[in-house]
């Protein structure tokens, strides 16, 4: 049976990062161009949807597009960094809810913002966002239908975006979501963190982290403390993290 493919909002933007670099380097052409199709074919993808995701990549001025004499679109590798996957923070810590209130705030609204603005938010004490994932995130976000990319390069969330992140923030809290969130923030004795502060970087009503925030401490997980909350020993193992000195 055929393997089906990848809804493109799922996909990794290591793995597309990856798929981009291979068909850069195995195009048949001196311009090293390749077509969408190579690309879909290489990650299992639809070609319309990785088509329409390049088209993005090239809008932000990733990738260049052109055509052939017989009218197909073909891309290269333009201003296409690498991924900074030390110097920056991980990205698997970046959950759903954390990016999109990162994309449209805490009230679901459809307003526009660009790439660096939506990284500033993500950026946290643990270390920046890296900014070649998030083009690559939002440009699948938006070859889902989930966002909009205006000629300045400002992002709006469309309405099945805003219906996604209703669904999102409808679902139950998942603890991994916030030990990634507090994790992070990288609390210490001298900068204790707010629960507030978890409240906002998830779009989660306060007295909702407030009560994860006390079951966490009951178990020993968390420190109270009158600014705010550290991380203990056990809980630092909890989010894969040295214990203390």
């Amino acid at each position: 049976m055929t393997p089906r493919p990848t809804p493109v909002a799922a996909v990794d933007p290591a793995a597309l990062h990856q798929a981009l670099n291979w068909a850069h380097r195995r195009a048949a052409d001196h311009l090293n161009r390749f077509t969408a199709q190579r690309v879909a074919d290489r990650m299992r993808l639809l070609t319309p949807d990785i088509g329409r995701t390049l088209d993005v990549l090239a809008a932000l001025g990733l990738l260049a597009a052109d055509r052939t004499r017989h009218g197909t679109a073909v891309y290269r590798l333009a201003a296409f960094p690498e991924l900074r996957s030390t110097a920056c923070r991980p990205a698997a810590g970046i959950s759903p809810r954390e990016l999109w209130t990162a994309i449209i705030g805490t009230h679901p609204k459809a307003y526009d913002t660009t790439t660096d603005c939506i990284a500033a938010q993500l950026d946290v004490p643990a270390g920046p966002a890296d900014r070649t994932w998030l083009a690559l995130r939002l440009a699948t976000y938006a070859a889902a239908g989930w966002l909009g990319l205006s000629e300045g390069r400002y992002w709006s969330a469309t309405r099945p975006g805003l219906d996604h992140v209703q669904r999102i923030r409808r679902a139950p809290l998942v603890d991994r979501e916030m030990w990634a969130a507090i994790a992070a923030e990288q609390p210490s004795r001298r900068h204790p963190l707010h629960p507030a502060v978890l409240a906002l970087r998830l779009a989660l009503e306060p007295g909702l982290v407030e009560v994860w925030v006390f079951r966490a401490a009951r178990e020993g997980l968390l420190t109270q403390l009158e600014g705010g909350v550290l991380v203990t020993d056990t809980g630092r193992a909890r989010i894969g993290e040295e214990p203390a000195e």
